[in-house]
């Protein structure tokens, strides 16, 4: 949205000749490199004696032909263009610097950056933020899912494969480029940009995107790494304003930027070169939505979401907190979800993540819905501006406790309303029922909050539980309730009714209860010392992972293993971590478990890392010995205590000595060849194996 820029204009008349000055990146103008990326902003202006030639023009043209003017005048700077852009005056190539420094004064050049790189930002998010409700509502016959209305998704390309995504090129994904390899398949192999479009569009049924039937455009400008340059980025943009009537783009979703940069001020970023580019956007009314970053900063976002014109988001956890890693600020426009989101992967995969980078897309498929209905209702038009004042203005009002600033959380619902509901006869055919969040899936108490609101007065709302055939009443005429209502551990189906004039509306949500902590049966290092491995037994059905912990006598606890383990009434589960840097140092552990929102703790006692093998030496009889007698001594001597087996020629291993370093033993043998293995294990578990062989000639 447009962020208000103050500044101060002094006029003052001075009888000095003109002379022209550049802006010049820094990283540029010292680069060590023999050919410097940049990317050169060029004054699009034309002359007059070019004016006749630009009469017939359309604008998208005009800035063809003249950046097509201005390259022709970069000739003899020692440059190699790298991109022209059709709808602004950038131009990305390759400098030396004999040519950087002769080209700071063509009057043909604004400024000239370097090309940065770039890299992305790494089920319940739905009803969260009311998609369900809103997709189930019917404006000019019909459902609210997108339909008519584009997404251009600037990632690392889209897996349009995973059926999901309309399992091939052309269905859901109409179309794209893959500025990395330069060529028209912008399919993904890094997986980002895949589970920035299952939010948006996923046709899942459990997985359900926000806008299922938008349609989606895939632009990879980041690679396999999920690393890339602000000149492809630049690309992307402008490949989305030269497709906008085509594909009918209704919004940008960047979900990427700088890590390492943060700011508050939008000053330092509205004169870069992504700037100029998100500018041109918001000109041809595609509004720009991007991350603003996971690296925690509470005093700015990072670049490009500070430019003012961006649509700058933040996350949010399933509690409705603004999450720790997201970055916030001034600039900071929006919140949506971004804390254990599941989407989309490669393949026909689902996976599972947390991000600003996830909660971008959350917005970016609101205002596609909110494009569908502008386009269904021909009286008004939309702006970009109108979208970005009705989504941030709609929003459930959060506090950043680490600056004490507000801002909205994406409530699709009321955003939605704020435009359907203008006109009576807009207004849904039937009624609609809603719950409002917080809509959870799992809940760790008994008592379960019900939020129902319908979009008329009706008879009755009422509620059935499970196989139950008696409805309680929640409310009798009237159109909403807050009420809260019993379940027992487990799984659950809740059935809400609207009754009126004879006619029933029903909505059906499934949840579980788990207000059990689990239970911690056992927990013991798998031997007498410390090796890494430990065995945990427990009980619980509704476990979502296992935490090991350990500290030293001077440091405090940290975590080191997190895995899921099986759930069950007795379950049992093996955790492993290298220990072997702590070799002879005590260490304490606790592991914890994690169920859906209960946690328990339980300490182990101290004791020694013991991570390396035994050293063991069989003293007698020596490897390839003779004997002359049939009485044969066996001795054998450790570096530490150790438990022993020993075998003689192929017989079954047998104890040699137990919590011992040496040991003395004698067997009788036959004449003839013979063989002794030996195995020996420590109390740490660790094991160590010798053999020898020798002969008897009694």
């Amino acid at each position: 949205m447009q962020k208000k820029r103050i500044g101060i204009v002094l006029l003052i008349v001075l009888f000095f000749p003109q002379v022209h000055s550049i802006m010049i990146d820094s990283d540029a103008e010292n680069s060590s490199l023999s050919s410097i990326p940049v990317i050169i902003h060029l004054d699009h202006s034309l002359p007059p004696s070019q004016v006749m030639a630009a009469v017939s023009m359309n604008d998208q043209l005009k800035t063809r032909f003249v950046n097509a003017r201005n390259v022709h005048a970069l000739d003899g700077y020692d440059i190699i263009v790298k991109k022209e852009y059709t709808n602004f005056p950038l131009i990305s190539a390759l400098i030396s610097q004999k040519g950087l420094s002769a080209l700071k004064s063509n009057a043909l050049v604004k400024s000239i950056e370097f090309d940065r790189n770039v890299s992305i930002h790494l089920d319940k998010s739905g009803p969260f933020v009311g998609a369900p409700e809103v997709n189930h509502l019917m404006f000019h016959n019909q459902s609210l899912t997108g339909k008519g209305s584009a997404v251009c998704i600037i990632d690392t390309g889209v897996d349009y494969t995973n059926p999901n995504l309309g399992g091939s090129l052309g269905k859901k994904v109409i179309g794209g480029y893959d500025f990395i390899h330069d060529d028209t398949d912008p399919k993904d192999d890094n997986g980002h940009g895949t589970f920035v479009a299952g939010i948006i569009s996923s046709s899942h049924s459990k997985y359900k995107g926000i806008a299922p039937d938008v349609s989606l455009i895939a632009i990879k400008a980041l690679d396999e790494t999920g690393s890339g340059s602000f000149s492809d980025i630049i690309a992307g943009i402008d490949y989305c304003i030269s497709n906008k009537e085509k594909f009918n783009i209704s919004v940008i979703s960047m979900s990427l930027g700088v890590d390492d940069f943060h700011t508050d001020n939008s000053d330092e970023c509205n004169d870069l070169s992504t700037a100029v580019a998100i500018r041109e956007a918001i000109n041809k009314n595609i509004p720009v939505v991007i991350s603003s970053g996971n690296s925690g900063f509470s005093d700015g976002i990072s670049y490009p979401a500070c430019v003012s014109e961006a649509i700058a988001v933040g996350a949010t956890d399933n509690e409705d907190h603004i999450a720790s890693f997201s970055n916030s600020g001034a600039l900071l426009d929006i919140l949506a979800p971004g804390v254990g989101i599941t989407s989309t992967g490669l393949g026909n995969s689902f996976l599972t993540g947390s991000g600003t980078s996830f909660s971008a897309p959350h917005v970016a498929a609101l205002i596609a819905i909110l494009a569908q209905i502008d386009k269904l209702d021909q009286t008004r038009t939309l702006s970009a501006q109108d979208i970005a004042t009705i989504i941030t203005s709609s929003g459930v009002q959060l506090r950043d406790s680490r600056n004490n600033r507000i801002f909205p959380r994406e409530n699709m619902s009321t955003a939605v309303f704020t435009l359907v509901g203008k006109k009576e006869e807009d207004s849904p055919a039937t009624i609609t029922l809603t719950l409002y969040p917080p809509l959870q899936m799992e809940y760790n108490t008994r008592s379960i909050p019900v939020y129902v609101h319908a979009s008329e007065i009706v008879d009755v709302l009422q509620y059935t539980l499970d196989s139950s055939n008696h409805a309680r009443v929640l409310c009798k005429e009237c159109s909403s309730v807050n009420k809260t209502i019993s379940a027992n551990d487990g799984n659950h189906t809740l059935k809400i009714d609207a009754l009126k004039d004879g006619v029933t509306i029903e909505k059906i949500i499934i949840f579980s209860v788990d207000s059990t902590k689990p239970r911690i049966l056992s927990f013991e290092s798998a031997a007498e010392k410390l090796n890494g491995t430990f065995l945990l037994s427990y009980t619980d059905v509704f476990l979502r992972n296992v935490s090991l912990y350990y500290k030293t006598n001077t440091t405090p606890f940290t975590k080191k293993i997190e895995t899921h383990c099986p759930r069950g009434e007795k379950q049992t589960c093996v955790l492993t971590q290298d220990l072997s840097s702590f070799n002879h140092n005590t260490l304490s552990f606790f592991v914890s478990l994690a169920d859906s929102f209960s946690v328990i703790n339980s300490t182990v006692q101290k004791n020694e890392v013991d991570t390396l093998s035994p050293s063991i030496t069989i003293i007698s009889p020596l490897d390839k010995s003779i004997l002359e007698t049939k009485v044969v001594t066996l001795q054998l001597s450790s570096n530490e205590i150790v438990d022993t087996l020993y075998a003689i020629d192929k017989e079954r291993p047998r104890s040699f000595c137990s919590r011992c370093t040496s040991e003395l033993r004698k067997r009788t043998l036959s004449d003839g060849n013979h063989s002794l293995n030996v195995v020996a294990t420590d109390l740490g578990g660790n094991t160590y194996s010798s053999q020898t062989s020798f002969t008897i000639n009694h």
